[in-house]
């Protein structure tokens, strides 16, 4: 591989990451503007993360849609 594809392959992988990073601000709808497009265009064509969005949406939505409950009390707590 010559020196000048190992770059461009850097460069790629850099920008993959960085986007990959702004999957979940892009689910719940926080980004407007450059970025928001950016991510839009990186999901269209990127496999992995595109699943990730989705898997983001599915557990974002079981959440909001499952009863809310209390988490347990700590042993030997006896409040009701």
């Amino acid at each position: 591989m010559n020196v000048h594809r190992m770059a461009q392959g850097c460069r790629q992988r850099a920008e993959h990451l960085r986007l990959h990073a702004l999957v979940g601000a892009y689910v719940d709808g926080e980004l407007t503007g450059m970025r928001r497009a950016r991510v839009a265009a990186h999901l269209a064509v990127c496999f992995a993360c595109s699943g990730y969005a989705e898997a983001l949406r599915l557990i974002k939505q079981s959440l909001r849609s499952s009863p809310h409950r209390t988490p347990p009390c700590p042993a030997g707590d006896t409040r009701p």
